[in-house]
């Protein structure tokens, strides 16, 4: 009579038998691959290239959004005894000055016409693109780094067996970095700074176009013409600045906000409380050159009467625009400071600005809304300050939570009731100066670095108990802002 299995039986048979097979099969690949007669990879089917890029859409494309960037269609002409140069692709701003501009790999392209009347002796026509750095310190010599040297033939009679042309094309891409000492550093843009003092520093960063061509003459004789050219590679912040409203701002998206904490210095720290200053700026403290800077400013203390040296005797807060310059030649180092722009400051009354906010939401939200009032008191909605708490430690500390600040619990007595905490509050902006046309950039000895800096000065210096305090803020300044005009395609 046959064996009957139970399930599990059968099912461990089954699973012997497959891990039977799948250790035959193994070996059997082993000893494949050692003989080395493994079926070949079955191929892969071809690949369409990329299509190159075109303004316009294709049959089979559609557009999505519509840049409103206008294009780029000015000309500037550049012209000597026998040569005109005529550079196409100009921004406005480039024929106001009459200077040719271009920004990131933009080309250089145009077109060269000679006045030559006997073009049959024009030996060669060369088109060079240059660009240096020179970097100088008064009584610490000079350097000279060259960034970019770009050769391009245009004409050579030796290889060429008819007359040059009257007119010759090019188009050149500019690179986007150059090398230092072995690495590849971003191109810096056109820069140029005069400093006098003691000691004194130059800085330029100067690129240049060269057409030259050689006549065949007793001698060969060249004749070059040339023209500056700024350099201004455009970037932009990574996402759009918050809402300048700042107190509804905090409380709605907190993630758009970052604090940075200070403490202004005091004559004797054991016997006066502590002051805290706090700069709120956009958690990416990146900005574009030509808009606003909004920041939020707050002092604060322990008892109200430690403000007051502040507060009523007329005390300096100042919030500004600083760039830093720091040039190095030949291991000697000179770093200097500059102002870019002074900041606007105007006086904020916390207690209030929260009362009307909460009258506010009170009036949109309803008293039937019981999860939201509830909401409010835990977070200690009352009328007596502006607490900013924050959670994360080290670098720029993220604003996490705002709340009104929670009245202190103790005894009913008016007597023994401590002395209320003090708070002062600034809303400001700053604007960059028109004479800064560059973010902060890096290289060789040069270093250009921005900040926002706060300034408080008490009206004694030598007799208050609080000294003066500065506090620098890294930020960094950007050619564009986030936003563009787009249009949606229907």
């Amino acid at each position: 009579m046959p064996l009957l299995r139970s399930p599990s039986s059968r099912s461990s048979a089954s699973a012997s038998a497959a891990s039977g097979a799948a250790g035959a099969q193994s070996e059997s690949l082993r000893s494949r691959a050692s003989t080395g007669t493994l079926d070949p990879a079955p191929p892969y089917p071809p690949l369409s290239p990329t299509p190159a890029y075109t303004r316009n859409a294709r049959a089979e494309e559609r557009a999505l959004l519509f840049g409103s960037r206008p294009p780029q269609t000015g000309v500037i002409t550049k012209s000597s005894k026998h040569i005109t140069l005529v550079l196409g692709r100009q921004p406005d701003s480039a024929l106001e000055s009459s200077l040719p501009q271009y920004g990131r790999i933009g080309p250089i392209e145009g077109k060269i016409t000679l006045n030559e009347p006997a073009l049959a002796k024009v030996l060669s026509v060369h088109l060079e693109i240059e660009g240096a750095m020179k970097l100088s310190i008064a009584e610490g010599g000079k350097v000279k780094h060259s960034l970019l040297h770009i050769s391009l033939p245009l004409y050579d009679a030796a290889t060429s067996n008819t007359p040059c042309p009257s007119t010759l094309n090019f188009r050149q891409i500019i690179p986007t970095t150059y090398n230092d000492n072995g690495n590849q550093r971003p191109l810096p843009p056109t820069y140029e700074v005069h400093l006098p003092g003691v000691p004194g520093l130059r800085a330029t960063v100067k690129y240049t176009i060269n057409v030259t061509i050689v006549r065949k003459k007793f001698w060969n004789r060249k004749e070059t013409l040339s023209t500056p050219f700024m350099y201004y590679p455009r970037t932009r912040p990574p996402r759009p600045a918050p809402d300048f409203s700042f107190l509804p701002s905090l409380k709605t998206n907190p993630e758009d906000w970052s604090q940075f904490i200070s403490t202004v210095p005091l004559r004797a720290p054991a016997k006066e409380d502590p002051i805290t200053s706090s700069l709120i700026l956009p958690s990416i403290p990146i900005f574009p050159l030509k808009t606003t800077i909004h920041f939020h400013l707050q002092l604060s203390a322990l008892r109200a009467s430690t403000l007051r040296p502040l507060l009523d005797m007329g005390a300096t807060v100042r919030v500004f625009l600083q760039r830093q310059i720091s040039i190095d030649v030949r291991s000697q180092r000179v770093l200097k400071t500059v102002i870019c722009g002074e900041g606007c400051l105007s006086r904020v009354d916390l207690e209030a600005m929260g009362a009307a906010e909460n009258r506010d939401r009170e009036r949109m939200v309803g008293v039937s809304m019981r999860g939201e009032r509830q909401d409010e008191d835990e977070g200690g909605d009352d009328d007596r300050g502006m607490e900013i708490r924050e959670v994360s430690v080290g670098g720029p500390r993220r604003v996490r939570e705002a709340g009104r600040q929670a009245q202190a619990q103790g005894s009913d007595s008016e007597n023994e009731k401590e002395e209320e905490d003090g708070w002062a509050g600034w809303e400001g902006k700053v604007v960059p100066n028109q004479q800064v046309r560059v973010g902060g950039f890096r290289a060789g000895g040069l270093w250009i670095k921005d900040f926002i800096t706060l300034i408080v000065i008490p009206p004694n210096p030598h007799s208050s108990p609080i000294r003066a305090h500065q506090h620098a803020v890294p930020i960094r300044m950007v050619t564009d802002s986030w936003d563009e005009d787009w249009q949606v395609s229907s």
